[in-house]
């Protein structure tokens, strides 16, 4: 069986569907509420939570390009033989 390849597939996190579901949890839109005209603004607040959202939508998955994967074995192939079993490893600070 092969596996779905889900970062081909549109789905519903499109800006539309995820402002309906922001209005269901207590969120509002912010751009209703400025009146002034051009003003840069977040798109979500959540008053509540003391939260101001943001909606962005990556529409690559960039851990699978070929350049990322090129940068990955580079990096592997730089701390070759090294033990990567822990945080304050070479190999774990340069990837994260």
């Amino acid at each position: 069986m092969e596996d779905k390849d889900w970062s081909a597939e549109k789905g519903i996190a499109d800006e539309a569907h995820f402002n309906e579901f922001v209005t269901e949890v207590g969120g509002v839109l912010v751009t209703p509420l400025i009146k002034r005209e051009g003003v840069k603004n977040a798109d979500y607040l959540f008053r509540d939570a003391c939260v101001v959202g943001e909606h962005k939508i990556m529409e690559t998955d960039f851990a699978q390009t070929p350049e990322t994967l090129a940068r990955v074995d580079a990096v592997f192939a730089k701390y070759k033989g090294e033990d990567f079993s822990g945080e304050s490893y070479s190999l774990y600070r340069e990837l994260f």
